[in-house]
């Protein structure tokens, strides 16, 4: 799973951008490592060595 970021200087072109091509906020200094545990398992990851992999895979190894 690969996720691209925009970033914008003005927030009136990110909202633009936003409700042109969808999308969802991130706020990069808001997200910590439990946030981010728990979206990742929102989306069925978590971390194993590192790395983010589906749940399902990483429950037999």
């Amino acid at each position: 799973m690969h996720y691209v970021v925009f970033c914008f200087a003005d927030l009136e072109h990110a909202e633009r951008f936003k409700a042109r091509f969808g999308g969802e906020w991130f706020n990069r200094k808001a997200w910590n490592d439990e946030e981010r545990a728990a979206c990742m398992a929102r989306k069925g990851l978590h971390k194993v060595r590192g790395r983010w992999v589906p749940i399902s895979k990483s429950a037999n190894g």
